[in-house]
């Protein structure tokens, strides 16, 4: 009996022990959270969420912060726009040892957040920070009687955001210098008419 206790303990602790040091994963998509967007538009990030915990999490909020900044701590804040959260807003719940993706669509506030550029950002400007999700824990479902096991925990992924020319104004602009190609070459004297004469 001693025996059979003595080899079912270390198996339940290796078992118990990864269970302890589970945590979820927050991807984003695109992957490297790199994204460009014109003035005036609106982009963003969809994402996966692995839960590998017992619990239900329930995603309260989603940030855009810049390196050094903590919702818990300050307001985060973005140099070229402003960030929406969607992740939140969608109550999003994921179950004990699933996970849940959403691609980003502005117009039904799907993904993670959107970051809409202001007008005024200019070409090739870059914000770079985190996407910062933060979840609540639950023994069982948070919306069907669950019980609150945690406050709020935090996930981020890095991202970046970059201001581009949008691709009616590379068109103008492509445009506008073949014309003048075109102007120029047709006003060009050629050489078999300076002959003639």
């Amino acid at each position: 009996m001693m025996r059979r206790i003595a080899r079912v303990v270390p198996v339940l602790s290796f078992l118990l022990a990864g269970s302890a040091f589970a945590s979820p994963l927050l991807t984003l998509n695109p992957a490297n959270g790199f994204i460009e967007g014109g003035p005036s538009e609106t982009v963003g990030w969809g994402y996966t969420l692995s839960n590998d915990t017992p619990y239900y999490l329930l995603v309260d909020a989603s940030y855009f912060c810049h390196v050094g900044q903590d919702p818990e701590f300050t307001t985060c804040t973005q140099t070229l726009g402003t960030y929406t959260d969607f992740i939140a807003a969608n109550l999003t719940i994921i179950s004990p040892h699933s996970s849940t993706s959403q691609t980003f669509d502005p117009n039904f506030m799907s993904g993670v957040g959107s970051y809409t550029i202001d007008p005024s950002a200019p070409l090739y400007s870059i914000d770079t920070g985190d996407i910062v999700a933060t979840y609540q824990e639950y023994m069982g479902n948070a919306l069907v009687s669950g019980t609150q096991v945690s406050g709020d925990i935090e996930l981020s992924a890095s991202v970046m955001v970059e201001v581009v020319p949008e691709p009616a104004t590379l068109t103008l602009a492509g445009g506008s210098l073949l014309f003048l190609w075109a102007l120029r070459r047709t006003l060009k004297p050629r050489p078999s008419d300076a002959t003639s004469r």
